[in-house]
């Protein structure tokens, strides 16, 4: 017999049976309860937006390790003076996070795509 006044644990939660075992009947049936293990909830390896908004924080790390005088100077390198202070706080962002927030998700991939040519045009830069 399962003691229902008992504290409830985190690790389990129950769940109620209100199916009468007597189909021809009309009337209310009793309830019965069993406890069922809760399921830990894990985030899938493979989400579809994981390798665009990895590579979109690389874009961001790159462009605020170029911006570190937060657009102060006029060098055509990191972020401009609007997108400074999101840029920076925006390549911080850590992957896992920002697949569990779709609004975190879109703000990374819509500032790395205004930042994706300066990236590519310092890449090939470095590479003289």
């Amino acid at each position: 017999m399962i003691d229902l006044s008992a504290p409830s644990s985190p690790h389990y939660f129950t769940i109620q049976n209100q199916e009468s075992s007597d189909p021809r009947s009309d009337g209310p049936s009793p309830v019965s309860c069993r406890l069922s293990p809760r399921l830990k909830f894990k985030f899938p390896s493979h989400h579809p937006r994981r390798k665009a908004l990895h590579d979109a924080l690389e874009v961001l790390r790159e462009v605020a390790n170029r911006d570190a005088d937060y657009a102060r100077n006029q060098n055509n390198e990191g972020f401009s003076k609007s997108d400074s202070s999101p840029g920076h706080m925006l390549s911080k962002a850590g992957l896992e996070t920002a697949l569990r927030n779709p609004q975190l998700a879109d703000r990374i991939l819509a500032m790395a795509g205004r930042y994706k040519r300066q990236v590519l045009r310092l890449r090939q830069m470095d590479l003289l």
